[in-house]
């Protein structure tokens, strides 16, 4: 089993003591500054060109509850692990819980939305001249085990095999008892596609009390991840081991029976993805009908400028499991919904020759 790295425990004995008690759930329609407030797990990746760095970030931000958060992270850049990274930010939520990160003078950096419970929030870099990049939440709460990890999630991995960004979707069985095995249902490394059905394995996780988790996911895959309260949705990053590639998965637990009506409403999105040699993020808005369409437009940015795009249309269809795919022009995706419908994910392409690319959505 992977050995828990100094920040990992620092993390784990953080939570342990802040994130004790109550379940999750629930919230006010109206958000607010106090929405997010608490100890975070963080979980992003940025992009950078002139020389390519792919960098997952990873670890723990502590938000007042008024209008600033900080803490440390890990970075894997490129295969080498580093710890002790300063993140801290001014910030503002708006009462439809849109969320606004901060930084001196150079006013809002990231924007994107924060979820009425304040368990999950999404934000992606808008500020012209920063790398295209994303982070991702999630404020665990309620104690929990290697039992609350006991069923099988669909999951979208984004990483890095060196010249290329890669995404995989798949499925991930976690068997209640510290063991799990996963599979990678199709890999699009640098626009080739693969399709490889088999279950790759075994692997192992440990559940801290507080909800934080550290997991090698098989081929020594060492990574650490935070639960949310649930257990429906589950994110993870690392490697925490130099040599090992820089990766970030998102899950989401199979549903008992959903449908396209599953996913509907109105969505934050972030997304990153390869495109013409470099790299594009997208902080978005995304409805979809219910009915197995929908559009999706926001604003991109490119590494260099920050441009609105106008609204792209898009199909889909959900499987019983919740399994999503989605097709917008003559490009497919593969990925999942939530079995409540509030959180999906997206990755791929699983068309050859298209771009690696990941999306995760939130209901607004």
């Amino acid at each position: 089993m992977h050995k828990a790295t100094l920040l990992t425990a620092l993390l784990m004995a953080i939570l342990t003591t802040a994130c004790g008690g109550g379940g999750g759930g629930g919230g006010s329609s109206s958000a607010g500054p106090s929405t997010f407030s608490g100890l975070y797990g963080v979980f992003g990746l940025a992009a950078e060109t002139g020389p390519t760095a792919i960098t997952t970030q990873f670890g723990s931000v502590t938000s007042d509850g008024v209008s600033q958060f900080s803490g440390l992270l890990d970075w894997n850049s490129n295969s080498v692990y580093s710890t002790g990274h300063a993140s801290a930010f001014d910030y503002t939520v708006g009462s439809a819980g849109n969320l606004d990160w901060q930084f001196g003078l150079s006013g809002t950096v990231y924007s994107g939305g924060i979820a009425s419970d304040g368990y999950v929030a999404l934000v992606g870099t808008v500020f012209t001249g920063s790398s295209p990049a994303y982070q991702l939440l999630v404020r665990p709460s309620g104690t929990y085990s290697n039992a609350s990890l006991n069923a099988i999630y669909h999951y979208v991995m984004q990483s890095y095999i060196a010249p290329n960004l890669a995404s995989s979707v798949g499925l991930m069985d976690f068997m209640g008892n510290g063991d799990l095995q996963r599979s990678v249902a199709v890999s699009n490394v640098g626009g080739a596609v693969n399709t490889l059905p088999s279950w790759i394995g075994p692997g192992t996780y440990t559940v801290s009390p507080a909800g934080s988790f550290v997991a090698d996911l098989g081929l020594g895959l060492s990574s650490v991840g935070v639960i949310r309260p649930g257990a429906d949705v589950v994110m993870l990053a690392g490697a925490t081991t130099n040599g090992q590639a820089p990766l970030l998965m998102t899950m989401i637990r199979q549903a008992a029976s959903a449908s396209n009506a599953t996913f509907a409403g109105d969505y934050w999105a972030v997304s990153l993805r390869s495109a013409g040699g470099g790299f594009l993020g997208e902080v978005a808005s995304v409805t979809a009908n219910g009915g197995g369409s929908g559009s999706i437009s926001g604003w991109e940015n490119n590494g260099t400028t920050v441009t609105p795009f106008a609204a792209r249309a898009f199909t889909y269809s959900v499987l019983g499991d919740g399994r999503l795919d989605l097709v917008g022009g003559t490009t497919a995706y593969r990925g999942a919904v939530s079995a409540d419908g509030r959180f999906a994910m997206l990755g791929g392409s699983t068309t050859p020759g298209q771009e690696p690319t990941f999306y995760f959505l939130m209901r607004k």
